[in-house]
């Protein structure tokens, strides 16, 4: 519960504080002692998440808030954090119904798969395991590598130009709070 020092006007002392200026004195919570007032406590106003409830000296007997100040300084650095984290979890949804074992294979199944489409006589130990382990023509694996490898570096490629435009967006917004406030990096990504 809030207490304001009626002779120091300070305010947003604790119960605690109020007990521990006055040992002698049983202090009930919300109710005032010696040289302290109680005074109706509030919900602090939510705001944008860089910003702090600031307490502020209370009037008619209830507790004021405030909301710190946003700084560009401190906003665009978080902006990138959220933008970082909203193409991350883009990026795991086109990755996740594979293993990261096998994600750490793509390069080698891409390579293979380009060096038997221009010639069916390449090696392709990797193709070869995997097709004979399906029951599959190597060609015809080394076909869906390829056609999958398209499908997904165009949607690679697609997120990460929004996430560069955004990018961008922010480091043109520079000191412009305004601008930096309008920016939202969780819109204009693919459904």
């Amino acid at each position: 519960m809030p207490y304001r020092n009626t002779k120091t006007g300070t305010f947003g002392h604790t119960v605690e504080e109020v007990r521990a200026a006055n040992p002698r004195t049983s202090v009930p919570d919300g109710k005032p002692c010696g040289d302290f007032a109680w005074y109706e406590p509030t919900e602090p106003p939510a705001g944008h998440p860089l910003q702090q409830p600031v307490e502020q000296k209370p009037v008619g007997g209830l507790q004021r808030w405030t909301l710190s100040d946003l700084q560009p300084s401190t906003l665009a650095p978080w902006l990138r954090t959220q933008l970082v984290w909203e193409y991350e979890q883009r990026m795991r949804v086109i990755a996740s119904g594979y293993p990261p074992s096998e994600r750490e294979s793509w390069p080698v199944q891409t390579a293979e798969a380009r060096a038997l489409l221009a010639d069916a006589k390449a090696a392709t130990p990797w193709i070869d395991a995997a097709a004979t382990a399906r029951a599959l023509d190597r060609a015809e694996l080394a076909a869906r590598i390829v056609s999958k490898d398209a499908a997904y570096r165009s949607i690679h490629g697609a997120l990460t130009g929004i996430r560069q435009r955004i990018e961008d967006d922010i480091g043109a917004a520079g000191d412009d709070l305004a601008a930096l406030l309008a920016i939202d990096v969780a819109k204009g990504w693919p459904a």
